[in-house]
């Protein structure tokens, strides 16, 4: 009964701080139904604190976008031959590791089904 009327009372900064309340949001949520606050009002409040976060991330990346775009002019050409490169790498150690391995648990004498393979590596 006191956590219905808390909710009663505050449902509009309950449901407006979901959005912000990562890993809390579904409980709190979950505590909006159960207290059975109705629908209409719990779906205003909630498309209400949507806009507002979608609009406070917007601009947050708007803004930092340019301050990126600012700093990283200069090398902004380079950034995709240097993104290849790096997965070029990355994935040839993961390859190269993930042999390593396989043939580091293969039985001694095993030659993988062939008679008179040679072991190279």
């Amino acid at each position: 009964a006191a956590l219905r009327r808390r909710v009663r009372r505050h449902a509009a900064p309950l449901v407006l701080s979901l959005r912000f309340l990562y890993g809390l949001r579904g409980a709190l949520a979950l505590a909006c139904g159960a207290t059975k606050m109705p629908a209409g009002r719990f779906l205003l409040w909630d498309l209400i604190s949507t806009l507002a976060w979608a609009g406070l991330y917007a601009a947050a990346a708007y803004w930092f976008g340019g301050l990126l775009s600012l700093q990283a002019h200069p090398l902004a050409r380079w950034a995709l031959p240097l993104l290849a490169a790096a997965l070029l790498l990355a994935g040839n150690a993961w390859l190269s590791r993930r042999a390593r391995l396989r043939l580091l648990a293969r039985p001694c004498g095993d030659e993988g089904g062939r008679k008179g393979a040679a072991l190279t590596v």
